[in-house]
């Protein structure tokens, strides 16, 4: 079996690449039979250079990028196995980032930058100070704030299990899975909780709500 010098592969191949020789005078040049053709995988994947060998750069970039855009998140569906292959190596490789459940927002607060809240502080001042109200903002137990929450009366389903092939498994619930509770919670900057406010899907609460409810809540329809 006729050995060549690794060197001299080398050496050939690169003029190969340049196109400063062709094939066949390559192989008489140095000595090799046309076969050598067959030897540029193995010397290319030796000499090729990994990408992602610097991870610094392409993690720093991914991480920003998420933060910049929240709206945009790594889902789990329908892919070909090289895709998860790379986004689970990707994951282990840099521990600080993590596939999490991604919490849906409206497009409008998406465009909020750091000015337009600045702005709106300031417009907020300007309005105290014109109509005499700076006080409020030393006083904690005048300076609130408030945010609302949907419960749903359907949850979503966990999994269930079913004979194989089947495409879709049903678990049946009772309630309506586009029905929900609403409840708007407010406090203060001394940490007291205002009496909150839950809304429900009624045009009028039945009885049982009523007399069931807390008598300091605030029942809204």
């Amino acid at each position: 079996m006729c050995q060549y010098n690794e060197e001299d592969l080398r050496k050939a191949l690169d003029e190969i690449r340049k196109k400063q020789i062709k094939i066949r005078e390559a192989c008489r040049k140095y000595g090799a039979k046309e076969t050598l053709i067959d030897t540029v995988p193995k010397i290319n994947k030796d000499s090729k250079q990994n990408i992602f060998k610097k991870q610094k750069p392409g993690k720093t970039w991914y991480y920003n990028f998420l933060k910049r855009n929240p709206e945009i998140s790594l889902r789990e569906g329908k892919s070909i196995n090289k895709a998860r292959t790379v986004n689970y190596n990707f994951l282990k490789r840099n521990p600080e980032i993590s596939l999490r459940e991604g919490k849906s927002i409206n497009k409008a607060r998406t465009v909020i930058i750091e000015e337009s809240i600045k702005k709106w502080f300031s417009e907020l001042n300007t309005y105290l100070e014109e109509n005499n109200l700076l006080d409020i903002l030393n006083d904690p137990d005048r300076v609130f704030n408030g945010d609302e929450a949907g419960f749903s009366l359907c949850p979503k389903s966990g999994k269930v299990l079913g004979p194989k092939g089947y495409k879709n498994l049903y678990s049946i619930k009772v309630g309506n899975e586009k029905e929900n509770i609403t409840v708007l919670i407010i406090f203060n900057a001394s940490g007291n909780i205002a009496d909150p406010l839950v809304v429900f899907p009624y045009i009028r609460p039945p009885k049982a709500v009523i007399e069931n409810m807390p008598s300091n809540w605030i029942l809204g329809k």
